[in-house]
């Protein structure tokens, strides 16, 4: 019993050297990849110590099983953190519990420009309220507008390919590759 509480105090250790390292937009990252998991949008998750609680809450996150911390801090480029803290060998061998779909958007996010951005705001600015899409909104809140109006999804990137295709043809390929490595229907309606 007194090993297991040194290792859970390890662990709580670890996630809050983690949280001390994230600036606010990366926690904001982390629950964007993580909202297909917790099957919420938790993107107003303030802090990485609330995200860390729910997703152990849930046993995405425990001390036997870091996979998904390292999963996260790689898939936002934190390598130099991974290693700090002895992560590196801690990717899960097998699949990623992080869904090819919220790598994708978040891939498509980091690599929009502020002036790309405002084009996709010009772009999206009948089909969303324009209180959605004023001040410091990023690609990734955007993103989730998009989703809960259900105009984009796993099976409905349509108008993000559109929009991608108009702005910046070179992430339209990227999703093209997500599309045809997927081998699923992307259409509005049921395959059929």
């Amino acid at each position: 019993m007194f090993v297991f509480i040194i290792l859970e105090m390890d662990f709580q250790r670890l996630l809050l050297q983690v949280e001390q390292a994230l600036s606010r937009e990366e926690v904001q990252a982390l629950a964007f990849l993580c909202k297909d998991l917790l099957e919420k949008d938790c993107s107003s998750v303030p802090t990485a110590s609330q995200l860390f609680s729910l997703l152990t809450d849930q046993e995405l996150l425990t001390p036997d099983q870091p996979y998904l911390l390292a999963d996260l801090l790689c898939t936002i480029q934190r390598h130099s953190l991974m290693r700090e803290l002895g992560l590196n060998n801690q990717l899960p061998t097998t699949s990623s519990l992080i869904s090819p779909y919220r790598k994708l958007l978040y891939d498509l996010s980091e690599n929009t420009t502020e002036d790309e951005l405002r084009e996709i705001k010009f772009l999206l600015v009948n089909i969303l309220p324009r209180r959605k899409l004023e001040g410091n909104v990023t690609t990734l809140q955007v993103f989730l507008e998009m989703e809960k109006i259900d105009i984009l999804s796993v099976i409905k990137l349509n108008i993000v390919e559109s929009m991608f295709g108009s702005v910046c043809p070179m992430l339209k390929t990227r999703i093209n590759q997500f599309k045809t490595k997927q081998g699923k229907c992307f259409t509005f309606s049921f395959c059929g």
